[in-house]
């Protein structure tokens, strides 16, 4: 894993959080990471806060934050690992294929480096 650790400003920004009466709790808490995590403010392999400081950050119990989490893992965003924690997931490479192009364009378009390594050569005779 890249960092086992938590920033303390990143627990400060869960404090300020403001819950929106009309939603159910734990939605609100799972788009807020979502954005936090597409924006970058979470790295790929980065360590999310634990649970306990989540219920803490948030002032909510330990089923509303797990609902939140399970969720993101369900979308891929987030991977849980057994008595480590929950890591930000690395970003998953996908085309539209509902428009036609290479392979490469597509994805340096979402940020990747492509590249082609020749793995062997060899002379064919021709038939016909």
């Amino acid at each position: 894993m890249e960092s086992d650790k938590v920033s303390a400003s990143g627990l400060e920004e869960l404090q300020a959080f403001q819950f929106d009466p009309s939603n159910p709790m734990y939605i609100q808490i799972k788009e807020y990471l979502r954005s936090r995590i597409l924006e970058g403010s979470y790295s790929p392999n980065q360590k999310m806060p634990s649970e306990s400081e989540m219920m803490d950050a948030f002032s909510v119990s330990r089923i509303t934050i797990r609902q939140a989490l399970n969720d993101l893992q369900s979308e891929g965003l987030v991977f849980k690992v057994h008595g480590k924690g929950t890591f930000v997931a690395g970003p998953r490479a996908t085309q539209d294929l509902g428009q036609l192009q290479g392979f490469g364009i597509a994805m340096r378009q979402m940020g990747y480096e492509t590249y082609s390594r020749l793995l062997s050569f060899q002379v064919m005779p021709l038939i016909g």
